[in-house]
């Protein structure tokens, strides 16, 4: 393992406080030009739940999948100047709505 290798531990955690961003960036910073980062986003109807306020996680990232959540995403990735791979909302088939969203974001 070269010098340069990330382990697991040593990257930021995207749910984890912040001074300020998404953690994206971060990452970006330490990853070969052209990887693929998958993550998955949290709708804010999905972290208003009680359950998930229960669990006490530290969830203090989540987009606004209730409008036009295609475009939500595409806008989230082009403001941290990444690109937009494949993706899936979970839950976009229910009544309520989307829950979140899996996604490729190429840095």
């Amino acid at each position: 393992m070269s010098s340069s290798t990330i382990k697991q531990n040593q990257l930021p955690c995207l749910t984890a406080p912040r001074r300020q961003g998404t953690g994206v960036q971060e990452i970006k910073e330490h990853a070969a030009p052209g990887s693929i980062l998958i993550m998955d986003i949290y709708s804010k109807r999905l972290l208003a739940l009680k359950g998930v306020k229960a669990t006490n996680e530290g969830f203090n990232f989540a987009l606004d999948f209730s409008g036009d959540k295609e475009n939500m995403l595409k806008a989230f990735v082009e403001s941290e100047n990444l690109s937009l791979g494949e993706f899936y909302f979970m839950g976009h088939k229910t009544k309520k709505g989307t829950l979140g969203v899996v996604t490729e974001i190429i840095l």
